[in-house]
């Protein structure tokens, strides 16, 4: 077996799919770590949450992943031609789910604080990392149909995220915080 550390990134470079090697500090990583970021926390969520969440955050993580290997490879590259790519089906998937789990909800007539069951809580926290990812991968210079898709996956993802966690507070009885000004 190979040994998981090469030490190619002790100087502050790191590697991009397909070789090239960039700053630490380019905004491609600060995407890339967030994406990741991200898809560990939601890890997280998925292991204390009830089997449908679960298998629905499983679902968006392979999703991540897949927005995550866009990202790591520079556009133009051959390689794209070997990876998946983001489909509008993505976010399609997200905006029916949502329309589902808000018509379980009750009409939101304010603004509220993140908060009530731990579930919840934690995908309040997800989304938050959610708009940083957004703002990351919005952040990089190049504007090709995947990165637009994956814009599109990640603004919704964050609406998904508040869906799904006023829905466990709704089941699990845990009344909503309104935020008073």
């Amino acid at each position: 077996m190979s040994k998981l550390y090469t030490k190619t990134g002790d100087s502050g470079t790191s590697g991009l799919y397909g070789g090239q090697r960039l700053p630490k500090t380019d905004p491609v990583f600060a995407a890339l770590g967030t994406i990741d970021e991200l898809n560990a926390y939601l890890g997280v969520v998925a292991a204390a949450a009830d089997k449908q969440t679960a298998d629905l955050i499983m679902s968006i993580q392979h999703v991540l992943f897949r927005a995550g290997s866009l990202v790591a490879t520079p556009a133009g590259s051959p390689l794209l031609k070997n990876l998946a790519r983001m489909q509008e089906s993505d976010t399609a998937t997200l905006e029916e789910q949502i329309d589902t789990m808000t018509a379980e909800t009750p009409e939101l007539k304010n603004f509220i604080l993140p908060g009530g069951d731990m579930t919840a809580s934690q995908l309040f926290y997800a989304r938050a990392i959610c708009r940083r990812a957004e703002r990351c991968v919005a952040a990089l210079s190049e504007t090709t149909p995947d990165r637009m898709l994956m814009l599109a996956y990640i603004n919704r993802l964050s609406d998904w995220m508040f869906a799904r966690a006023r829905l466990i507070n709704h089941k699990a009885g845990a009344a909503e915080i309104i935020w008073k000004p």
